[in-house]
């Protein structure tokens, strides 16, 4: 059995975390509720004139909201001027890009169609099966 003086203290860790927040609020409320408590204002302190309900709304409520709107438009500037993504359950509906190819003649076929050439080939089992294709559908 231990002795008596490892018995005497808090017991468990969710009591001493409740002990030592009470604690802290409650010095940290004492620290500054004294400046409040004045009885008289200091040399110096002109407390000038009341704000009206108006410019009150306008500084807590208008203020904050702009700011706020204004941050969200920064944030999201990047994405509104790239436009929309590509999402791979959609068809691709912007207009192919054709690097090395003639500018007149044959036009490639639409995202995820085969050309009459790869139709054929494909169907009459003469694609190829060999490996010396390339590409992701061993095909060129």
């Amino acid at each position: 059995m231990r002795p008596a003086r490892y018995r005497v203290g808090v017991r468990s860790r969710a009591a001493h975390r409740v002990l030592v927040v009470a604690t802290t609020l409650g010095v940290t409320l004492l620290a500054t509720v004294a400046p409040a408590l004045a009885q008289t204002q200091d040399a110096g302190s002109d407390p000038g004139e009341p704000l009206t309900p108006l410019a009150t709304l306008l500084i807590f409520g208008v203020l904050p909201v702009a700011l706020f709107l204004f941050i969200a438009l920064l944030v999201s500037a990047g994405s509104i001027a790239r436009g929309p993504r590509y999402r791979p359950d959609r068809m691709w509906d912007a207009t192919p890009a054709e690097f090395g190819m003639p500018m007149q003649g044959v036009r490639p076929a639409p995202f995820g169609e085969l050309t009459a050439a790869e139709d054929a080939a494909t169907a009459s089992g003469t694609g190829d099966d060999d490996g010396s294709g390339g590409g992701v559908s061993a095909r060129w």
